[in-house]
Parts: structure tokens; sequence; C-alpha cells
């Protein structure tokens, strides 16, 4: 068996040897920079943008912001944990002004786009405000913050949403490529849901050209990256903007056909667009049998306030539909508790809904008004005590389903992307322990894999794991000669 999955891995090796066709032209090399990422994977996607253009630019990167000389944090404004988060965050790294070398802090993205004069009034220790597109401009912030001498002023730049949307380049020009990687393929959103802030934080949608985001994953699988996580504001509206015709279905067909990728996993997909087409595409063999499909609510009356654009008739359908055609799929949501107007009926619905669709995995949040939404001025808003015992009766809930589900995965062999190795102590002698994630399981928010194997297996193997135990979302098992 080791034998085997060595050579598949040097086989892989050889697949990612790129050759450059432009040798860049050399820079001067500029200070260390230090870049903190907060919120979701979109977020983490802007700053793989960022990184791209100041590596592209000659600045160098610090592990450590007591070394840098730049520090950058990616903001998130979504709910108010987030931006508190934020605003944590942005303090503690003004505290390197001080006692490090750090004369430059910049705050970057969805918290400033949508609170920049605040921030710019409570944040006197920041040097630079930049929206969610406006980080384009940092270099010529940055290229004068060079001159030590040269006290710059303070700038708050929020400017139009669609002064950037991608940049291919920036996206290849890593240090080294992850085996599992996101692909954004779009950006905004044009729903009009009456909780959310992010049409008026990230602007209306924005799909990227097909080609761009095919010749993106190409050379990104040819440099390493085995599993491709797709992900937008709404994956299921892609294409609606483009007069091409291209959509979500088309896109999943043509990346199948990279033959590096192995996995490709569906993340952000609201269920009014799991067409037939898309269903289809979602059989191949290439495509993970998961789909995160945001749903927040299963009461029409709830859905109907929250301007949701489908019944719970019809999103029951889309489930089962799904079910049918692609058997063992895995499926993601999440779900408000308290938002105006949901009564004990209307949560019933939803305890109900997930007893009788035992949905795999499940988040749960309590409604927060935030500003500018219709949501906020709602007359019928509910207690913040009745909003955390609802959070908590959805919660158990769904811990005892998901347990239950995870049981049944026991004495099963699975295909295991491996993440990482795990320290040496705790395996035997010969053995080692590796964490990984099953088909069912994307990267950062489901549960993990942990088995033992022979040394030297490679993070982005695929191999095939016996299970023998569950506890705690995490599976355990051993490697086997098994197909799974």
């Amino acid at each position: 068996m080791t034998g085997k999955i060595r050579k598949k891995e040097a086989e892989k090796r050889e697949d990612m040897r790129v050759t450059e066709n432009k040798t860049k032209p050399a820079v001067k090399p500029g200070p260390l920079i230090y870049l903190k990422t907060l919120g979701c994977p979109k977020n983490q996607v802007d700053s793989r943008q960022i990184a791209g253009m100041l590596a592209e630019a000659g600045y160098g990167f610090s592990e450590d912001p007591a070394g840098a000389e730049i520090i950058l944090v990616n903001t998130c404004g979504f709910v108010d944990d987030a931006k508190e988060e934020s605003i944590n965050a942005i303090l503690a790294m003004a505290c390197f002004k001080k006692k490090g070398r750090c004369r430059f802090l910049a705050a970057l993205g969805c918290l400033v786009q949508k609170y920049g004069r605040e921030l710019e009034e409570a944040l006197p220790e920041v040097d630079l405000f930049l929206g969610v597109t406006d980080w384009v401009q940092l270099l010529g912030f940055l290229d004068q913050s060079r001159e030590p001498a040269r006290e710059l002023p303070k700038r708050l730049v929020v400017g139009p949403y669609d002064q950037h949307l991608y940049n291919n380049r920036w996206a290849l020009g890593q240090k080294k490529e992850e085996h599992t990687g996101y692909l954004k393929i779009a950006e905004g959103c044009s729903h009009g849901c009456t909780y959310c802030v992010i049409p008026s934080i990230r602007g209306p949608y924005r799909s990227r050209p097909l080609a761009e985001i095919l010749e993106e994953a190409s050379l990104r699988a040819q440099r390493g990256m085995r599993e491709a996580v797709i992900i937008a504001q709404d994956t299921g509206d892609y294409g609606r903007d483009l007069a091409s015709g291209e959509n979500l279905a088309l896109l999943l067909e043509k990346l199948c056909q990279i033959p590096q990728l192995q996995w490709i996993r569906l993340m952000y997909c609201y269920p009014e667009a799991v067409t037939d087409h898309l269903i289809r595409a979602m059989k191949h063999p290439k495509v993970c049998p998961y789909v995160d499909m945001p749903i927040q609510h299963v009461s029409d009356k709830v859905l109907k306030r929250m301007a949701r654009p489908i019944t719970s008739g019809q999103l029951k359908e889309k489930i089962r539909r799904l079910r049918q055609e692609i058997p063992g799929i895995s499926i993601r949501t999440t779900l408000m508790v308290g938002f105006p107007g949901e009564g004990e009926a209307e949560f019933q619905e939803m305890l109900d809904f997930l007893e009788e669709f035992k949905i795999e995995r499940a988040g749960f949040f309590a409604f927060s008004p935030q500003p500018d939404t219709p949501a906020e001025s709602f007359k019928d808003q509910v207690p913040e005590e009745r909003k955390e015992r609802r959070l908590e009766a959805a919660q158990a809930l769904q811990a005892r389903i998901m347990a239950e589900k995870e049981t049944e995965r026991i004495g099963r062999t699975l295909a295991v992307m491996v993440d990482r190795p795990l320290p040496e102590e705790n395996a035997g002698r010969g053995r080692s322990l590796y964490e990984g994630r099953s088909l069912w399981d994307a990267p950062e928010i489901d549960g993990q894999v942990i088995f033992g194997g022979p040394p030297g297996i490679l993070a982005g193997t695929i191999v095939p794991v016996e299970i023998t135990h569950s506890q705690d979302y995490t599976l355990t098992g051993e490697l086997t000669d098994e197909s799974c």
C-alpha cells in the first residue's frame, strides 16, 4: 500500500511542474507585510488577491506581526460578532506600532465599506482605510510609505464596487499552492433579503467570465490544487448577468475536465438555483456528493418576510429531488432563529423539518438586526432570551441528528483526502497519524477524519480509510486496501 501511494504522489508531483512563459522584471524588495484575514472564505480569496498583487510589486511577508513594518487587516462586517472581532483585531495589531516594527497600519474590506466614517473617527491608530475593492489602490500608498521620513496623511477610500473583480495573475502569484483551494466565481449579491447587508457592502452580483475561471483552476491544479471549493455570495446565480449564457452547471462540467482536479465542492448554492441541469452536472464523479445550500428558514410566513424567493414546499421538493438523484448526498445549510415575527409555531416548523429531513450539516444563528436593512425596523422583534432558548434547542436537536449520521459511517470504507500529518508523538513506532476529510466534509467548517497509516503520505492524497469510531464531529479509522 505504501509503495502505491508514493508512486501516485511522484506522478502528481510531475504533473505540478509548470513552465513560466514570461520572465518577470526585477523589482526592488519592499518592507515586510503582515496580512490578517477575518471572516468567510470569500475574504480569504480577497486576501490571496492582495498578497499576489503585493508579491508582484516586490513586497515580502512576515508570519509574525511583530516583525512586519506594514500590517493589513482584511475585515468582516456581516454580523455583530464579526464586527466586534474585526475591531478587536485592528486594536491588537495597532499595539505593534508601539512594541513592534510596524509603521503603517491599514484596515481593508467589508467593515470599512459599511462603517468607514465611524471607523476613521474611532480608530486614529489606523493610517489607511480601504473598501472592498479599493485595496487595488494600496500599492500607491505603500510605495509612499517606503520613505520613512515622510508622514502620510490618514485616508479613507471607499469607492464604487466595480473597481476590481479578479486578477488571475495575482491569484497565481503565490509561493505555493495548497491541495485545497477556494475558487471564487462571482462578487456581490443582487438579492433583496430583508435581513442582509451584503448587497450594500459588496454591491450587485458580478460573474467572472467562464474562460478566466477555467484558466485559474487549470493552472492552480497543475501546481498542486486537488480540491476546488466553489464559492460566491450565491454560486447558483453564476452567469445570470452574462450575455454569453454561461451558468453554474456548465462551469461544473468544464471544471470536471481538468485532469489534476480530483474533488469539486459546491458552496453557497441557494435552493432556487437547483435545477435539473445543475443536478445532472453534480452527478459527475469529481463533484463531491455535497452541497452547501443556505435556506435560513422553512416557514412560509418567515420566508416571505425575509423576501426569500422560495416557499417551504418548493424547498422540501428540492431536497427530495437531490437525495433521489444523488444517493448519499450530504446537505449543509444555515438556519436563522428569532427572525421578527417568528412565533413558537414557526420555530416548531423548523424543528419538525430537521426531524423529518435529517439534514447532515446545519449551522444556526440568532437574528441580529443590521443597520439599514428592512428587518431592523420590523416591529415584532423576538426577545433576546427567547432567541437564545430557540438557538439552544435547535443546536441540541441537530447535534443528535449529526451523531446518528456519523455513527452510520462506522464500519464503512471512505475516500479521505489527507490534509496534514499529525505530530509524531501521537503515533506508534513505524506508524503515522493523519488528519483528513471525507467527501462530505468541507474545509474549515465540517468534521474531519483522523486515521493511522504508514509514514510519508502527502497532503492532497486521496486514500481509503475504514472508519472504526465516531465522536464529536470526528471520525477515526485506519488506512485500508479496500476500495471505497
